[in-house]
């Protein structure tokens, strides 16, 4: 029906058929000099003006690929599998492309895709739950002048340098150099003015002396509120609901997705938004045999079931058989006017 603007869909079914489109409504622009992310764009010239869409046949997708994969991770449609069964881009104008080029979270993908010849489910599941940055990382490589400090030549901050280099780039709640690397990069952010899409787009013109000061501040940051250098990324890194604060992983896209502010001063920081709804089916010939979901961030009277599931990297199963579910609901009724 192509009834939604833009959406990305991966379907799997049991007779082992697996898809990928980046569904939507695209416009068949005419061609000509025209800036089409000018807001707002002129309309008031036949230049912009355009009566066709793309058909469905027409859009970005992989159908059956052999290699027996497809993802998206809201990164350029173009890549949705492996490199020899990808859509070809040149074949559509690059307005059809709303997310053109890889982010973190795609390229770690690939990167743990192309580690082995087969997954078994629980491997499948390992790989949501990643708190890596992938070695090709653009975002990291753009702040490597962070990482290039010279500790001998700063010996005020030279514990705090070590540290840093020596962080591996994960995001576990356990991690100490994530902490660090939190403090210090949400520093660099705010002198710079930049946003939270500088972690795909990279930082542009980091010097040395902001570097200083960040590292600095992490430092001061540290040892004001946590009496320690070695702080657990956890211990900072906080959910707040109801009253009550919860411990969170990860950063901002990676596989397990965080984004977290400096929460009222107090030492800790505050996540602004995480994983939402997840999923995973295990197919038999006959259909699914098992799925299990998790909607990490929603509370109950009881508190937050599904986010300790989450912080343990567990989840819930789910049942189809009715006679299950109504034995195990919280609350039986029917909807009235």
């Amino acid at each position: 029906m192509q009834g939604i603007p833009m959406f990305n869909i991966v379907y799997a079914d049991k007779d082992g058929n697996i898809f990928f489109i980046s569904n939507g409504l695209f416009p068949k622009r005419p061609e000509g000099n025209i800036n089409w992310d000018a807001h707002p764009l002129q309309g008031n010239t036949s230049a912009t003006y355009w009566e066709e869409a793309y058909s469905t046949q027409e859009l970005p997708q992989a159908n059956n690929p052999d290699c027996g994969y497809v993802f998206n991770m809201n990164n350029t449609p173009f890549n949705a599998t492996c490199a020899e069964e990808n859509d070809d881009a040149a074949r559509l104008p690059s307005t059809v492309d709303a997310r053109p080029g890889d982010n973190n979270r795609s390229e770690r993908f690939m990167e743990l895709i192309a580690a082995k010849e087969t997954f078994s489910y629980t491997d499948f599941k390992a790989i949501k739950f990643d708190e890596n940055y992938p070695e090709t990382c653009h975002f990291l490589r753009t702040i490597q002048p962070l990482f290039d400090l010279d500790e001998q030549k700063y010996p005020e901050i030279k514990e705090t340098i070590t540290r840093l280099k020596n962080w591996d780039k994960n995001g576990a709640m356990s991690n100490t150099g994530a902490t660090i690397f939190a403090l210090t990069v949400d520093h660099i952010f705010k002198k710079k003015g930049i946003s939270d899409a500088s972690f795909v787009l990279g930082v542009q013109d980091l010097e040395e002396s902001l570097c200083v000061e960040a590292v600095t501040y992490a430092q001061t940051f540290l040892l004001k509120h946590h009496g320690s250098l070695d702080v657990p990324y956890s211990a900072i890194n906080r959910f707040y609901k109801d009253g009550k604060d919860y411990p969170s992983a990860g950063f901002p896209d990676m596989l397990n997705v965080s984004y977290s502010r400096p929460h009222d001063g107090g030492g800790k920081f505050k996540l602004k938004y995480g994983d939402t709804y997840i999923h995973f089916v295990n197919f038999s010939k006959e259909g699914p045999a098992k799925i299990e979901t998790l909607l990490p961030y929603n509370f109950t009277e009881e508190g937050a079931p599904q986010l300790e599931l989450y912080n343990k990297k567990e989840l819930k199963e789910m049942s189809l058989d009715k006679e299950v579910i109504l034995k195990k609901a919280k609350r039986v009724y029917s909807p009235v006017k």
